[in-house]
């Protein structure tokens, strides 16, 4: 849980962190339906734009 809070710091807010990690805690009894909730929401910007290419 430390590693994950620190590897996000300052790249999403702490209450998404806990959500995530709340809702990944809780996969083993997460149903289909709900497993839209492992995604993670990033602030407006967070999202480096690259550079144009073959792919």
């Amino acid at each position: 849980m430390r590693k994950s809070l620190t590897m996000t710091d300052g790249i999403i807010t702490t209450p998404e962190s806990n959500r995530f990690l709340e809702a990944a805690q809780d996969l083993p009894r997460l149903p289909a339906c709900e497993l839209h909730r492992l995604n993670i929401a990033l602030p407006a910007g967070a999202l480096a734009t690259g550079k144009p290419g073959i792919f």
